[in-house]
């Protein structure tokens, strides 16, 4: 059903609307508030500053729930699926890898991401997210920048091997060679790495464009952020000192 209220305040007015779901149902959308969306909450403002049409949409207080190898492949498979709200990611034991370089990107979507018992050290320790970063292959598992908020939650993981780097350098692409002592040619010189400059951000996790999601019970490991790599010189050739 859809019912319309009209009210008189004075401009500059701050303006608080409580929402009261009936049984089953939650809020799903605040549009023309101080704080839009606001999902699944019921209290909220407004500042009026002219005529002003604030609009309150409600959905059933239905909670999804998608697995995690066993009914999708990947997270990002899972969360591609899920709703914009109200869905619960599901994941079991195991090593589950990141296609997306940047990290799994949850869309803006408010939605919980957790292992099957974020509560137990074990499952916590054998539900891994591998970033597989190296120097040149930068990963990382995570990147909030849709504006998602607490409502956001990724519970109960152990996140490892990322790495997030600037430039890198060119490596140096001369390698080196032993001599010959009755060669009078003047020899190459062995090529060094270039120097590199530069920013990088989040080695397990980024949050950007205000995004503020809830990190509960997840160890963090061998992850690295480094601004910038310089590149590689190259070995010179051995040869035994004790050969003619």
């Amino acid at each position: 059903n859809t019912y319309t209220y009209v009210y008189k305040q004075n401009r500059d007015n701050v303006v608080n609307f409580t929402a009261k779901p009936e049984q089953g149902y939650r809020v799903k959308s605040w549009s023309g508030t101080d704080k839009d969306p606001s999902w699944n909450t019921n209290i909220n403002m407004l500042t009026v500053d002219g005529s002003e049409y604030v609009h309150i949409e409600f959905e059933p207080d239905i909670t999804r729930n998608l697995l995690v190898p066993s009914q999708y492949s990947t997270i990002e498979d899972a969360i591609v699926t899920a709703d914009q709200h109200g869905t619960n990611i599901i994941v079991g034991r195991g090593v589950h890898t990141v296609s997306d370089p940047n990290g799994i990107d949850f869309q803006g979507k408010n939605i919980t991401l957790m292992s099957i018992d974020p509560d137990d050290p074990d499952v916590i320790a054998n539900t891994i997210i591998d970033c597989q970063g190296s120097r040149f292959n930068s990963r990382r598992a995570f990147w909030f920048h849709s504006g998602e908020d607490h409502n956001t939650k990724v519970m109960g993981f152990t996140i490892r091997n990322g790495f997030m780097t600037g430039a890198v350098g060119i490596n140096g692409g001369i390698p080196g060679y032993y001599l010959d002592p009755n060669d009078d040619t003047t020899p190459f010189v062995q090529a060094s790495g270039t120097d590199a400059t530069g920013t990088a951000y989040g080695g397990a996790i980024l949050c950007e464009n205000a995004s503020s999601p809830t990190i509960t019970n997840c160890v963090i490991t061998d992850c690295n952020v480094v601004g910038a790599i310089g590149g590689l010189g190259i070995s010179g050739t051995f040869r035994d000192a004790t050969s003619s």
